[in-house]
């Protein structure tokens, strides 16, 4: 399965995910430790606010 890094939106292995977070119900995939510190600081940024999921590219497993 592929997941797409919601802040550089590399599409990445899920078995070679560096990171996840749960953020409002929802997971996300990080492929550096980079990405997800960003996400971290401002994981708003990431997400599509209209629905409170993430945008329509990031993958739920």
């Amino acid at each position: 399965m592929q997941v797409t890094d919601p802040v550089c939106q590399r599409s990445i292995p899920l078995e070679t995910v560096e990171a996840h977070r749960e953020f409002l119900g929802w997971s996300y995939f990080f492929c550096s430790a980079q990405c997800v510190r960003r996400f971290d600081q401002r994981p708003e940024k990431y997400i599509d606010r209209q629905q409170g999921g993430p945008p329509a590219h990031i993958a739920q497993p």
